[in-house]
């Protein structure tokens, strides 16, 4: 039985930021294009959720590389998947927090 995706605040707020922010800088096609490989590992996870490694083994916190710019970070649940981030690699990684 696959596990259903659960959304964290803060996740939804990256994922918000980041399609605001590919709209308003680039095109609808980038949009669509990046939300299409965001279904696809979200895809991924759902089939196979040991499929990323742990970023942090201690939180059991996972790491999927979506793009060269965003990675996303989950958290394996009893029935769920929980996504806890949506993550700018440009940015400075001592400021990345979770939950």
């Amino acid at each position: 039985m696959s596990k259903e995706i659960l959304w964290s605040k803060p996740a939804e707020e990256d994922l918000g930021e980041l399609l605001e922010y590919l709209s308003t800088n680039w095109n609808n096609s980038i949009v669509k294009q990046f939300i299409k490989v965001l279904d696809l590992n979200l895809a991924r996870i759902i089939n196979n959720p040991y499929i990323s490694p742990y970023i942090h083994e201690e939180m059991l916190i996972r790491k999927c590389v979506l793009t060269k710019q965003n990675t996303l970070y989950y958290k394996i649940q009893e029935k769920s998947i929980l996504i806890l981030r949506i993550y700018d690699t440009r940015q400075d990684p001592n400021n990345l927090q979770f939950l």
